[in-house]
């Protein structure tokens, strides 16, 4: 599959996302996911090691220095990133769809 690269805009720049990569879509997604199971003890969350974890998911799909661009902060908030994934989530749908 040749490149298909999205490019986003963001509060503080752009991203860019290889859709021609989608085992890199499903293995963020894993990522996050295996972040918040880790995060998880004895019934709490630790918001920390879980931000730590999906930050560095985020830098590894977009890029370093993705979180700042995005959020403008290298270590964001829990609520942020989640608005982010929820608008995100439909988009990468939909340009998947198109291929």
């Amino acid at each position: 599959m040749e490149k298909a690269i999205k490019t986003i805009q963001v509060n503080n720049g752009y991203i860019q996302l290889d859709l021609s990569k989608p085992e890199r879509i499903k293995a963020f997604s894993r990522r996050i996911q295996v972040a918040g199971k880790r995060a998880e003890k004895d019934g709490k969350t630790d918001t920390l090691l879980f931000r730590k974890k999906a930050a560095d998911a985020i830098e590894m799909l977009f890029g370093q220095g993705a979180c700042r661009r995005i959020f403008g902060t290298d270590l964001p908030e829990m609520e942020w990133m989640a608005e982010f994934l929820k608008k995100l989530t439909p988009l990468v749908r939909k340009w998947m769809e198109g291929m």
